[in-house]
């Protein structure tokens, strides 16, 4: 699946140039303070109706994962600051509830 526009090349962590924004830096903040609390997250359910192809429906995921950076960043921390870092893959399994 591609929209036209290739990805951009990176080495790694993004630039210096390239630090959290004020929202990254403030939930990187939270997490260190309290790393077992479970701070911005967001838990949502879909209910689809009608037949599914449940492994097309997975491959789909996984492309859009694929396609979307911000799908693939994570923030590490490297030398004691935070750093935004962008995976080439990352696991996008689906649980299946019927």
């Amino acid at each position: 699946m591609s929209n036209g526009i290739p990805p951009a090349e990176r080495d790694g962590a993004l630039p210096e140039r390239s630090n959290l924004t004020r929202s990254q830096y403030l939930i990187w903040t939270g997490q260190q303070m309290a790393p077992r609390t479970p701070l911005y997250n967001m838990a949502l359910a879909f209910t689809i109706e009608g037949e599914l192809n449940p492994d097309a429906f997975e491959r789909a995921f996984a492309s859009l994962v694929m396609a979307s950076d911000a799908l693939r960043t994570v923030i590490e921390t490297r030398d004691g600051a935070p750093v935004q870092v962008v995976c080439d893959a990352i696991p996008a399994p689906l649980e299946r509830l019927d």
